[in-house]
């Protein structure tokens, strides 16, 4: 579940909402009668919220929607509960009568609660039916950023000679080998490259941060999941050399950082020096994320300067190893 800071004021905020909405009109009913409790009624809902949660979230997870419909039909207890402490401070009804009407009598209330809960707590279960980046091998990434999303470059004036490789992401075979292990969590056992990927993927919305050389030999890296970061590595560089023939004819100079906004996804790459940073991450995390991929790039630039000075080898990788 996606349990960002934001998502958790966006939902606190809408869920006051529905909880105050039904007690402006309360008691009346628009011609309603009252509900009853029933097993049957209880199905039906969660039935509504797993549907209404396949259309939303686009998940074909059969465990993965009947957990989320049960989270939903949590969340409605709970707010009805709310509902009825709030009736029973305002109208000084018995508890009991005003807690049965709340969860599950009065229907104006009631609707209100059972359609409004999958589109409030949509947001939490982002991070669990998110779809996987990769695309059929042959066809580029950088289309679905073309067809519906956003791209943010920045330039820098210094130019760079570009290779004109053709740009090709992992085909499905190798997005179902198992991943690597992941690097030691202990802070103490980490060098300047993984402080600056493990400084990245604190944000629980990073899915995979990895830093490599020019030539494209990993340096360190940060996953989580099974997601496997060999898949992702070759990236950092080729998106670079796929966009600089573009910028080279509009004497634009070469790119320092690229933002990607995907469908479900926010892909950055960053260069410095030597370094290449590439992070996928989902796209309803924190804001503030582009601001920490610049940061774990200083990180490890420090530390590369710390450690070799002005006696830079020329393969970062095998002086690391």
């Amino acid at each position: 579940m996606n349990l960002s800071t934001r998502v958790i004021r966006q939902v606190a905020l809408l869920s006051l909402l529905v909880v105050i909405a039904p007690m402006v009109a309360f008691p009346e009913q628009f011609g309603t009668g009252l509900g009853k409790a029933s097993l049957l009624n209880i199905v039906l809902e969660l039935v509504f919220y797993c549907t209404a949660l396949f259309f939303l979230n686009r998940t074909n997870s059969l465990p993965s929607l009947v957990k989320a419909g049960a989270i939903c039909l949590a969340y409605r207890l709970s707010i009805g509960i709310l509902l009825g402490l709030f009736i029973t401070l305002m109208y000084s009804m018995n508890i009991r009568v005003s807690m049965t009407l709340s969860v599950f009598g009065y229907l104006p209330g009631l609707f209100l609660h059972i359609l409004a809960t999958p589109f409030i707590l949509r947001p939490f279960f982002s991070a669990d039916t998110q779809r996987s980046i990769a695309k059929p091998a042959g066809q580029p990434m950088a289309s679905t950023a073309a067809s519906s999303g956003m791209t943010s470059i920045a330039v820098s004036r210094d130019h760079r000679p570009a290779d004109h490789s053709r740009f090709m992401p992992p085909n499905q075979q190798s997005a179902s080998l198992p991943s690597s292990p992941k690097r030691p969590q202990d802070e103490s056992s980490k060098n300047g490259f993984d402080q600056a990927t493990h400084h990245i993927g604190v944000e629980t919305s990073v899915k995979v941060a990895v830093l490599v050389d020019n030539e494209g030999l990993c340096l360190s890296y940060f996953t989580r999941g099974d997601i496997s970061h060999e898949e992702y590595a070759p990236f950092a560089l080729q998106y670079f050399e796929q966009l600089q023939p573009s910028l080279d004819r509009s004497s634009m100079g070469s790119p320092e950082k690229i933002e990607l906004t995907l469908n479900d996804h926010r892909l950055f790459l960053a260069r410095s020096g030597i370094f290449h940073l590439l992070v996928v991450a989902d796209r309803q995390g924190d804001d503030l994320l582009s601001i920490r991929v610049t940061q774990g790039l200083e990180i490890a630039k420090k530390y590369f300067a710390d450690r070799y000075g002005d006696k830079s080898p020329a393969k970062p990788e095998r002086a690391y190893v």
